[in-house]
């Protein structure tokens, strides 16, 4: 009886002491919550709604002001003044193109421009082999293969751009086409002048610049935001660590 009662009693301690230690975890627990506050997003999370409102604000009021300057450019090119530019680049533009493809023909029978092809494309062979799943192309023969491509591709080049510069036909062409670009260029400084005299234009070019300023705003707003919320964040670890040495040394 009497042993009995004694595993009884030792039982009964045993209980106690783990009950005890539930409690005093759940206090420390309990504890380290009060002690330890949660980071709080809200600013954050308010400060990049702001930045994306203003970014859609942005994009809306560039928008607006492209649609007017379309408008401005089509009233424009129907004038008779502005008419012929467009079908003078176009007719210029297929000469050129006809002309250098004629140049590029030529050259293509020349048997060094032909050779630098042939060397260019067994190398670009064996790089493209190198990349097989069972490639016995060594380290040495990609570094090699590279090399060639790269400067057979320029000695390729060089050759077309003397071949270029060489045809009076192409360079003839050319020269017509730079002409009409420059015209289509005076064209496009024209379109910038006339939208800028709208009334419309100034009140959107207000809208835009203020759009901008927000936006930078809450750039600079969500920066600060996230900063004081890094800066929570490692305060709050440096508790944590604070309390687990204080845990430790009772």
């Amino acid at each position: 009886m009497r042993a009995g009662a004694a595993i009884t009693r030792s039982k009964a301690a045993v209980m106690g002491l783990i009950v005890g230690g539930m409690f005093a975890c759940g206090w420390a627990a309990t504890a380290w919550a009060q002690e330890t506050p949660e980071i709080d997003h809200s600013q954050t999370a308010a400060a990049a709604k702001q930045v994306h409102q203003a970014g859609e604000a942005v994009s809306q009021a560039r928008v607006r002001i492209n649609r007017l300057r379309n408008s401005v450019r089509a009233e424009l090119q129907a004038k008779a003044e502005w008419a012929p530019v467009f079908s003078d680049l176009k007719t210029a533009q297929a000469q050129c193109d006809e002309a250098k493809k004629a140049v590029l023909a030529r050259l293509g029978h020349n048997p060094k421009y032909q050779a630098l092809r042939r060397e260019r494309e067994t190398a670009q062979q064996t790089t493209a082999a190198a990349d097989a799943g069972d490639s016995t192309v060594s380290d040495s023969q990609i570094d090699q293969a590279t090399q060639v491509i790269f400067n057979d591709g320029l000695k390729l080049k060089q050759m077309e751009t003397a071949a270029l510069e060489n045809d009076l036909k192409y360079t003839d062409a050319k020269a017509v086409l730079d002409a009409a670009r420059a015209k289509v260029d005076q064209f496009d400084e024209e379109v910038t002048a006339a939208l800028e005299r709208t009334p419309e234009y100034q009140q959107l070019r207000q809208s835009l610049d203020s759009a901008e300023q927000q936006l930078q705003s809450a750039r600079q707003q969500l920066a600060q935001a996230a900063q004081a919320e890094r800066d929570a964040r490692e305060q709050a670890e440096r508790s944590r660590e604070e309390q687990a040495a204080n845990g430790q040394a009772q």
